[in-house]
């Protein structure tokens, strides 16, 4: 029975780690560290056996967010250039042109790349 047990466990265990690992990910007081922490936990092992699997987990949120991803429609109410007659006009235009450009990296890269928020932050609601 025990055998049985073990078995349903791996296969279930094995079915969920990928949406728990994004979870941790997402969680901006842990990201990849915990993550790779509960792969040495659990493997009982560390370095990379453990760094792939969290490499998985970040390949999988990858195509998670590829997968909806929704494109912006770019509006096209105005058809020519805006006239520059003010500063403001000036300033409108120029934000809208860097809002146009494409960051470097993905937001998720960026994402990962931030620091870590403090585990003592008062109040901390991950939502905000």
């Amino acid at each position: 029975m025990s055998v049985n047990m073990v078995a349903k466990f791996d296969k279930y265990w094995s079915e969920v780690q990928g949406p728990m690992g994004i979870a941790i990910i997402l969680d901006p007081r842990f990201k990849s560290l915990a993550l790779l922490m509960c792969f040495e936990k659990l493997l009982g092992t560390t370095g990379k056996e453990c760094e792939e699997k969290v490499d998985d987990v970040k390949i999988l949120l990858a195509q998670l967010m590829r997968e909806y991803n929704v494109e912006v429609d770019k509006d096209t109410t105005e058809s020519s250039t805006p006239s520059l007659g003010s500063k403001d006009d000036f300033f409108s235009y120029l934000s809208a042109h860097a809002a146009r450009r494409r960051p470097v990296g993905t937001e998720l890269d960026r994402y990962l790349d931030d620091d870590l928020v403090d585990i003592h932050t008062k109040n901390f609601d991950v939502l905000d």
